[in-house]
This record gives C-alpha cells, sequence and structure tokens, in this order.
C-alpha cells in the first residue's frame, strides 16, 4: 500500500474511542480504558453486579451489555463542535473505532442493528469532519472479539462466560452481538462494499493492537464507513 502524500504533513492525528461503553459511563477506580468496560461487567462481576443491580434494578443474566446499548443517544454530542475543535488544534486526520471488540458498529452497517445509525446517536462525525478539509479514517478491532466475552481472553477459540452463554439461551437474538467466540465461526460486521457501507475510507487502520500472530479477517480489506 503506498502512504499517501498527505499522510507525510499530516503531523497530528486524532485517534478516538466512541462507543455504547460511554452510555455506562463508570470504571472501576475511574481509571483504565472504557471501552473494556463491557466485558469487565462479566470479569469482575463482584464489583460490577451491584453497581448494574443499583443502576438498572437485575443483573446478568436478565440484564446484560445487550440491554445497556439503547442508552448509548449521545443526546448533547455535536460532531461539527468536535471537527472545528479538532481543526483548531491543528488535527489533518482523525481515526474513529468502527468496532471495538463489542459487536457495536459505528457506520450504517445492514449486518448488524446494533450500530450508530438504527440505535446511536444518528451523527455524522465522517461527513463533519471532512468538510474541514480533514481526512478520516475507520479503526477496525474485531479480530479480538473471540476473547472478548469469553472464559479465555486473547485467543481464536474460546467458550463464553456462563452469564453471558445464559443471556443467549433466553435472548437468542444476542447471539449476533457476543459471539463469535471461535474464528471458524467468524462473521463479519463489515460486509461488502456492495452492503449499505457508503463511502470508502480516506485512510484505513485495521487491528493496530492486536498480536500479529493472530489470524485477521479475510474481508477486512472491505472496511468502510458511512453514517446517515
Amino acid at each position: 500500500m503506498t502512504v499517501p502524500i498527505w499522510f507525510d504533513d499530516g503531523k497530528i492525528g486524532i485517534f478516538i474511542h466512541w462507543g455504547p461503553y460511554r452510555a455506562i459511563g463508570y470504571r472501576k477506580g475511574g481509571r483504565d480504558y472504557a471501552e473494556h468496560v463491557p466485558k469487565m461487567l462479566y470479569e469482575d462481576p463482584a464489583h460490577y453486579y451491584p453497581f448494574i443491580k443499583e443502576r438498572w434494578g437485575s443483573t446478568p443474566p436478565e440484564f446484560g451489555h445487550k440491554d445497556t446499548l439503547p442508552e448509548f443517544k449521545a443526546e448533547k454530542w455535536d460532531p461539527d463542535a468536535w471537527a472545528e475543535l479538532l481543526e483548531e488544534f491543528g488535527a489533518k486526520y482523525v481515526v474513529l473505532t468502527a468496532e471495538h471488540h463489542d459487536g457495536w458498529a459505528n457506520w450504517d452497517s445492514d449486518l448488524t442493528p446494533r450500530n450508530d445509525v438504527d440505535m446511536g446517536p444518528k451523527r455524522d462525525l465522517a461527513k463533519a469532519v471532512r468538510k474541514r478539509g480533514l481526512k478520516y479514517a475507520p479503526s477496525y478491532h474485531r479480530e479480538r472479539h473471540t476473547g472478548f466475552f469469553a472464559r479465555e481472553k486473547f485467543t481464536v477459540h474460546s467458550e463464553p462466560r456462563p452469564d453471558i452463554a445464559e443471556e443467549i439461551r433466553r435472548v437468542p437474538q444476542a447471539a449476533s452481538l457476543y459471539d463469535p467466540f471461535s474464528y471458524d465461526e467468524h462473521r463479519s460486521l463489515v460486509g461488502s462494499t456492495h452492503d449499505n457501507n457508503g463511502p470508502s475510507a480516506d485512510v484505513r487502520k485495521v487491528g493496530g493492537c492486536g498480536d500479529p500472530r493472530r489470524p485477521r479477517h479475510r474481508r477486512q480489506r472491505h472496511l468502510v464507513n458511512s453514517h446517515r
């Protein structure tokens, strides 16, 4: 892949993690990565289940990560204000997580209803930054999904945690959020360029935090980003 000419002068770029975990708005000790909270709910139940019970009235498997998604609305979020601030800061490009490891798509995906057009904020950061001449890129982290809600992390073959397995048993549609737990069963949220995935990205970032020895999805090359 040839590095685009504009990138040589793009000394400042902004990487943004943005997804339904921000609706939870809580992290043990107020430290570390907020985007890991969806898995931490199940990984550290002694701490998080009392929090879930106090806030929502129930705990997994009755109420879990899947049930927090409708709260991701970001009513006060203004992507144009973000774009203005980033331009003033001197950024030349912006990278947004198209999907973390949590099954949520930050684009208008035909392959899952759990996306930021059908359920989420329904606003367009890509369009906002491009209006100001900034480049835009999605970052796709799904290669780690098999271990995110699983008994064993950082593996390509695992099993769901017990409460997640029970959530899926009670609500089979939740499987498309929590799985795959094995790359033999891997289903992409990206699809092909013929799906309703919109315009191509100015630059792509795939993975980035994964071990290069781990398999990557055969269709990552099709990653595109769009918000209606």
